[in-house]
């Protein structure tokens, strides 16, 4: 288990201190950290701000699953799409544009044998307009969670039901 954690108001756009410049790099590093281990597969999750990073990046490699809560799907420029309330102007222009982009065509050409989930919850109207513009691709599954707000996590871990979305993941493959 490698867990990364960015704490500058990029959000892994400029990569993570100590492990990688950028998100192709970061791609690389958990690649060559699963060789180092014997990992044989490997699976991303992200959550609310780190999400839009951690599903660019299982585009970039060879994963097995994905599984997202909460989080931003288009970040391109003149997106009409809400961004992230960090993602301020300033922010934004600090950022490598080849990274802020619409992920919906790079998983319309994905491999649709690679499971990736994409929770969100009914009760924010942000998460769901971001899980919607990826409606119709056969290549990641939304699953809209009633009566949740942003934090799916939290809600899924007070139904119980988060070890079992992980599982699942697991077991698709």
């Amino acid at each position: 288990l490698l867990i990364l954690k960015e704490t500058t108001l990029a959000h892994f756009q400029r990569g993570v201190s100590s492990f990688a410049g950028d998100l192709p790099g970061i791609a690389a590093q958990i690649r060559a950290t699963g060789r180092r281990l014997g990992a044989d597969r490997i699976y991303l999750s992200g959550f609310s701000s780190s999400g839009f990073s951690a599903l660019q990046v299982s585009l970039m490699l060879p994963c097995h699953g994905y599984l997202g809560f909460s989080h931003s799907t288009d970040l391109s420029p003149g997106s009409a799409l809400p961004r992230p309330w960090f993602l301020t102007d300033e922010v934004y222009a600090q950022l490598d544009p080849r990274w802020l982009q619409d992920l919906r065509p790079l998983l319309a050409d994905a491999d649709p044998s690679v499971p990736r989930v994409l929770c969100y919850g009914d009760g924010s109207e942000k998460d769901s307009v971001h899980a919607r513009h990826l409606a119709g691709l056969d290549t990641i599954r939304l699953l809209c969670l009633a009566k949740a707000r942003h934090n799916t996590i939290l809600h899924l871990l007070g139904k119980d039901r988060l070890a079992a979305a992980f599982n699942r993941l697991v077991a698709d493959r």
